[in-house]
């Protein structure tokens, strides 16, 4: 006997958008900005958002009723569902992963032509992300490359590498790099946080394609998101980034970010 359930099928379809931010000690981490990209997501898929005040609302009462100061939180809106706020205790990384470095791993699932799925879109299609998970062995994150080659992101993450190679100005010794969104990248909140940081210090910040190579051949390599903050790299594909841990720029990053978040 075959019974027909009804399912929502907003979600395997894309059909919705989403948006994870954090606290600190209570206080919400860039809301107004992750506001901003969950209303551009929706626009993109023609849904209408209930007014920011609302949300915020919805939000604060779920943080409220968890009785927790620092946390995870997800809001995601779809025609069927409406408003979703969950809201749980914040992973946090082990202190090593920090100290010591992680490894990652390119992967074959390429990142999608903007085309096809635009990567600023932040919607619940994730099977690209399932599939370079699957793919990426165990490694602490799967890196996506487009079409040509370039490197785009993280399954969830944004990537950054310090290197001498990339600079643009002979003058400068070495540039921070991040790949530009137009290859298909979604243009993290974390990320704009780490180059406005890096501009402030005096750190040269450019936007421009790189390969595999160029992450091989990096001083320094770290990845950015909300809720693991700037995460060191020291080995890529097996291979040694740099002396093999965190580099000088990546922990004076690191430093300058959690003065930053923990006087908001």
């Amino acid at each position: 006997m075959i019974k027909m359930l009804r399912q929502n099928i907003s979600e395997p379809m894309g059909n919705g958008v989403f948006e994870s931010l954090r606290t600190y000690n209570g206080r919400i981490f860039k809301l107004q900005e992750h506001l901003q990209r969950f209303e551009q997501s929706a626009k993109a898929l023609n849904l209408i958002l209930p007014p920011f005040k609302k949300i915020e609302k919805e939000i604060k009462k779920a943080i409220e009723k968890s009785d927790l100061r620092d946390v995870y939180i997800r809001i995601s809106f779809s025609r069927e569902n409406g408003l979703i706020v969950i809201v749980k205790p914040l992973t946090v990384y082990p202190r090593e992963y920090y100290e010591n470095g992680v490894e990652i791993l390119t992967v074959p699932t390429q990142r999608n032509i903007p085309q096809a799925i635009d990567a600023k879109i932040k919607c619940e299609n994730f099977l690209g992300g399932i599939m370079a998970k699957i793919e990426s062995r165990g490694a602490f994150e799967a890196i996506l490359l487009n079409k040509d080659g370039y490197v785009t992101e993280g399954t969830v993450s944004n990537i950054f590498v310090v290197s001498h190679e990339l600079r643009t100005r002979s003058s400068n010794y070495f540039s921070l790099v991040t790949p530009p969104s137009y290859l298909g990248v979604l243009e993290g909140i974390t990320r704009k946080v780490v180059m406005e940081i890096a501009e402030k210090l005096g750190i040269p910040v450019e936007e421009k394609p790189f390969t595999r190579y160029n992450i091989y051949t990096a001083d320094e390599c770290f990845l950015t998101n909300t809720s693991m903050e700037i995460m060191p790299v020291t080995k890529v594909d097996a291979r040694m980034i740099g002396a093999g841990n965190p580099g000088a720029i990546t922990c004076l990053l690191a430093q300058a970010f959690m003065v930053q978040v923990l006087s908001i």
